[in-house]
């Protein structure tokens, strides 16, 4: 429900033909949060031996 909500302000300024790229940004904008709010813990886990 978030990710709809999301796409739909987002894109709703933007003109017809620019949907596809707001689109692609608010995507990239959301993988690229994810990588980031991701490292923190990644680099806290204990490696195995």
């Amino acid at each position: 429900m978030a990710f709809t909500t999301t796409f739909i302000t987002g894109t709703r300024d933007l003109p017809e033909d620019g949907n596809g790229t707001g689109s692609a940004l608010i995507t990239t904008a959301q993988y690229t949060g994810g990588s980031i709010g991701l490292a923190p813990p990644g680099r806290e886990t204990p490696s195995k031996s």
